[in-house]
């Protein structure tokens, strides 16, 4: 995702002719799994996505069915 320069705006922000607006790359964080020292996932953090895929899987059968 893009967004504003900040330090280029602000290092031009006072030029007579107005100030520069870039856009750069938003870097950001790639999602993981929690995982533990040792790069294992915990038995907790397994049975927590567990938990939520068949909630989605749920709501999704339900919202099919009911409507």
């Amino acid at each position: 995702m893009q967004k504003l320069d900040m330090a280029m705006y602000a290092a031009t922000q006072d030029n007579p002719g107005g100030p520069v607006y870039m856009m750069v790359e938003d870097d950001t964080a790639q999602i993981a799994p929690y995982t533990d020292e040792t790069g294992q996932t915990p038995r907790g953090g397994i049975i927590g996505y567990a938990v939520a895929y068949g909630l989605l899987i749920a709501l999704i059968a339900y919202f099919m069915l009911a409507v």
